[in-house]
């Protein structure tokens, strides 16, 4: 082996040969979690391999969501070749594509190694960025002023909700979509315009909902919290009129979007966990 002198190759996508060698060089580092995920990104590379020969000994991916300008990186490098560059020309190949896709930024979760310490080995200072959320709602703590009563509460496509004037007019409508298996739920006006939607997916011991949003003419009218409500109050009745456990929902959430964070919040949403994202310096 020549010293430093190493292949750099991009993907985007990976063969089984390529899945494989990931595989064995993140599973003797559990730790880091890695994505690799063998799917095709459109306009450019987002995954990165070094290799010595046909030895794998470091990897780099980022994840980006189409027209953002920032994106999370994950990578590992084999112990026995750190401090050796590595990880900086992963990371320069990893900038020059995601240059393509107008992506400025990166940011990574530091990995926390045995000793339950950072490990910010190529980044000493890191400067930290935001936190990203898991919230969990059981529905056995699920406060009781939030489901139906007698003192202030309409019935809205067979619903308990609550009673809101600008409202009047909602229903709330569940769809489930064969394909994928996940439920579309919307609140929509008397004229079948969507106001409010999410998706629900059934994780067997949780219900995930994802894909929140309110159409941009009608926020700050309490819709997404209306949402929110419907959804917990049809799933209560639900596993009450089954005599099936309470439910339990999960989400994830961006501290920077701090409407949302407050919004699920006030539902009864707790904090399940969190990560906390660092820039990558250039």
């Amino acid at each position: 082996m020549s010293d430093n002198i190493f292949t750099i190759k991009a993907y985007n996508s990976l063969t089984t040969d390529v899945l494989e060698c990931i595989e064995s060089l993140n599973s003797c580092m559990p730790e880091y979690e890695l994505y690799y995920e063998d799917e095709a990104q459109a306009d450019a590379d987002v995954f990165f391999a070094a290799w010595d020969g046909s030895r794998l000994i470091g990897f780099l991916s980022f994840i980006y969501v189409p027209g953002c300008d920032e994106a999370e990186i994950t990578a590992l490098v084999a112990p026995d070749m750190r401090n050796r560059g590595v990880f900086g020309l992963l990371l320069n190949e990893a900038r020059r594509s995601a240059a393509l896709l107008n992506i400025s930024h990166f940011y990574y979760a530091p990995v926390h190694t045995s000793d339950n310490t950072p490990d910010t080995a190529s980044n000493p200072s890191p400067a930290y960025s935001h936190s990203e959320y898991l919230l969990k709602l059981d529905c056995n703590n699920y406060p009781a002023g939030n489901s139906d009563n007698d003192s202030g509460s309409a019935l809205y496509g067979g619903l308990p909700v609550p009673l809101q004037e600008q409202l009047a007019a909602a229903s709330l409508f569940f769809h489930e979509d064969e394909e994928d298996e996940s439920v579309f739920c919307c609140i929509t006006d008397s004229e079948d315009n969507i106001l409010s939607s999410c998706f629900l997916d059934d994780e067997n011991s949780y219900i995930c909902i994802w894909g929140v949003e309110t159409d941009a003419h009608h926020r700050r009218k309490g819709l997404a919290l209306l949402l929110m409500q419907c959804i917990i109050a049809a799933a209560l009745t639900t596993s009450n009129d089954n005599n099936m456990p309470a439910p339990v929902f999960m989400l994830q959430v961006s501290g920077r979007n701090t409407a949302a964070l407050n919004l699920y919040k006030k539902c009864g949403f707790l904090t399940e966990s969190r990560i906390d994202y660092y820039s990558l310096h250039s």
